[in-house]
This record gives structure tokens, sequence and C-alpha cells, in this order.
């Protein structure tokens, strides 16, 4: 079996230097060689000279020239068509490497993404967790102080009443029965409010003209019975003061088992030097203040609000917001976190003051 060998490129330059400037050879003369090989190889050879192959060796051999020439121009093409496939088998074998290596990194981004937003999501629910078990703590703490307040404030009504039963009945066993005076009724009502600041308990008048403590009873006016009378005090938060801001001057904050926490820090403030208003502002400014003496650097507490952006895991997706409140859409949890960035930075670039 004879090998195939390929032409080299100084092989191919001899041979076009003996051919000359011949043409290559068409497709009509290849055919014809080809019906000479089969003619030659066919017929029958005579025992004498074969004429008659030595005239197709002879047609063949005068016109090889050209066949020579298509066939060296073929192994050029031939060649370059190797060239070309070497070369584009080097780049795709690059390519390959370089899509390779970019595939393996995208998958270790999203490796590091997902375990991100794992952790992003367990500190969420455990932040949940710690905020409604400390909710749950404040609400029991409340309804104790609440039981405390209620208790000091009975035990301070007991104490009026006994004390205003005594004065009365001094005056009804008067050795020489006087008529009672107006100012003899203020005098009484005078005696009153002392007993019950005596036993410590805050006396606060609204300006309605409500007499209360601020927590717990008041004296109101009944238009229908036309007589003053005990009520429970309703506190409405959003617009009741304590007695110790609104109604009782400097240093007459009230002592013993009366005096509250805020009482003790406006009387401290205004010993130290400052006016009964700007003690006032002191306390108000912090309780605006987070309370938190070590803060944790990921979940800041803000009670004056702020524009963080704030990620949240819902029911099956994730859940965006500013720290202000405002929404900034929803996506889920395999999507990039890159779908709130921009609605977040529109936000306070632009919308926030």
């Amino acid at each position: 079996m004879i090998r195939h060998t390929i032409l080299t490129s100084e092989q191919r330059a001899k041979i076009a230097a003996l051919i000359g400037d011949a043409q290559p050879a068409t497709s009509e003369l290849l055919v014809s060689f080809g019906e000479s090989v089969r003619d030659r190889r066919d017929h029958e050879h005579p025992q004498w000279e074969d004429f008659y192959c030595l005239n197709l060796s002879s047609y063949m051999g005068e016109r090889m020239a050209p066949v020579l020439r298509r066939l060296i121009d073929a192994e050029a093409q031939a060649e370059r068509y190797r060239t070309a496939w070497g070369l584009a088998r080097t780049r795709a074998i690059s390519t390959g490497g370089a899509a390779d290596r970019y595939a393996a990194r995208a998958r270790e981004g999203q490796e590091a993404l997902q375990h991100m937003l794992f952790a992003i999501i367990a500190a969420q629910l455990a932040r949940k967790a710690a905020t409604a078990e400390a909710a749950q703590l404040r609400a029991q703490v409340n309804e104790l102080e609440a039981v405390e307040r209620q208790r000091v404030r009975r035990e301070q009504w007991a104490a009026l009443i006994v004390g205003s039963e005594q004065a009365e009945l001094e005056a009804e066993v008067g050795d020489v029965f006087v008529p009672r005076t107006e100012r003899s009724y203020w005098e009484a009502i005078a005696n009153a409010l002392n007993a019950a600041v005596t036993v410590g308990m805050p006396i606060c008048i609204d300006l309605d003209g409500t007499l209360t403590d601020h927590n717990a009873w008041s004296v109101v006016w009944d238009g229908s019975g036309e007589r003053w009378t005990v009520a429970g005090y309703e506190d409405q938060t959003d617009t009741a003061l304590t007695c110790e801001e609104k109604d009782i001057p400097a240093g007459a904050q009230p002592t013993g088992t009366a005096s509250t926490a805020r009482a003790q820090i406006l009387a401290a403030l205004q010993a130290a030097g400052h006016t009964a208003a700007s003690a006032a502002d002191v306390l108000a400014q912090a309780d605006r203040e987070p309370r938190d003496p070590e803060p944790d650097p990921d979940f800041r507490e803000c009670l004056g609000g702020g524009h963080a952006l704030v990620v949240e895991y819902g029911d099956c997706e994730l859940l965006g917001s500013c720290q202000c409140g405002k929404p900034l859409g929803q996506t889920t949890p395999d999507a990039s976190l890159d779908t709130f960035a921009g609605p977040w930075e529109r936000h306070t670039n632009t919308e926030v003051a």
C-alpha cells in the first residue's frame, strides 16, 4: 500500500520551476486522462510492440504539465487549509479554556452570593426573634410597673380620705358653732390638697380645670349633677404630659414613694444649673437617642429613622425597603440584590431632602 505523502513548499517550488508557465489542467483533461488509463488497462496487448499503449502514454505525457500545475496548486491550498485549521483549533482550545475559567469564577461568585444571602436571612430571623422577645419583656415590665403604681395610688388616696375625714370631724366637734364662710371652704380645699402633698401624691391641674394625678384618678365637674366628682383618669399618650413636666414648678417635684425616675432626672438637671425648660429639652433629646450602649454594627438602633437599605425575607421572596419605610419592591431569593440598589439610590439621591 502506497503511503500518502505531502509535498513540501520546496518540492512545490521545484516542480513549478520545471513546468514553467503551464496553466492548471481543466476537468475535461483530467477525465480524458482517466479514460486513457482505462483504455491502456483494458485493451488486448499484442506480443509485439504495443503502439496503442505507447500512443496513449505519449498523449498523457505531453499534457502532464497542466496536471502537475493543478496538483501543486491543490497541495498549496491544502497546506493553507491545514494552517488555518491549526490556528482555528488553537483558538478554539484557548477560548474553551477561558470559558471554563469564566464559568468556574461565575459559579464561585454565585455560591458566595448564596452564602451571603443565607447569612442575611438567618440574621433577619434572629433579629425578629430577639425583637419579639424584647417586646414581650417590655410588656411584662410595664404591667408590673402599672400594678405597683396602682398600689401606691390606692395607699395615697386612702391616706387623703383619712386626713379629710379627720379634719371634718374636728370641725364638727368644735366648742362653738360658727357658720362656715366662703373662706373656710377654700381653707378646707387647701387642707385636703396639703394632705395629699404630705403623703407624696402628685397633684396637677389641667388647662380645662381638671384636678388629676395624671395616672389613676381625677376630680372633674359633673355638669348633669352640678357637683365635683372623683373619676378615673384615662391616660392619652398623644396629648398627656407628666405632671413633673407640665404643672409642677421648678424645685417642687414630688418626693418619697411618688417620685418618678423622670422627676428625679429633672430635679438633678435643675440642681446642676438647668432651667425647667432646658432640663425638659435635654430629657426629651435623651428619649430620642438610641438606648443600647454597645450597638450591633450590622443592625444599629435608630429611633429618629434613617435611610439604610433593608432586605427582608418574606414567604418565598425577598422584600426591599428603605429604613424610613419606603418600599422598594420584591424579588426571588435566587435573583441579584441589585434589584433594590437602583430604586434605593434614586430614593436617597433625589427624594430625601
